[in-house]
């Protein structure tokens, strides 16, 4: 009976370990979708900044923007980093999804 209980109880928490990684996993393929849009946005603002002559305060609007993305982008990363660590995920296997 002992048996039964600790078999029904190892595979009940297998069973959770494989929903959250699978949760984990698509929560990750989520963040690099946000941060490859991130990466893109940066990507135009400073193609802006380095483009056509644009007047001050645009090009502090431009700025301003930047640095925002730049901190919403750290903060993917950051969770990016906190789920390869918590369910031992690689992001180049999530990517090749």
């Amino acid at each position: 009976m002992r048996g039964t209980a600790v078999l029904a109880l190892f595979l009940a928490l297998s069973g959770c370990v494989l929903i959250g990684q699978t949760i984990g996993e698509r929560r990750m393929a989520e963040l690099l979708i946000v941060e490859n849009g991130l990466l893109e946005k940066i990507d135009e603002i400073e193609a802006g900044l380095d483009g056509e002559p644009i007047d001050v305060n645009q090009r502090g609007i431009l700025r301003g923007e930047r640095v925002h993305l730049r901190h919403k982008l750290q903060k993917v990363r950051d969770e990016l980093r906190q789920l390869e660590l918590h369910w031992d995920l690689d992001r180049r296997d999530i990517e090749k999804l």
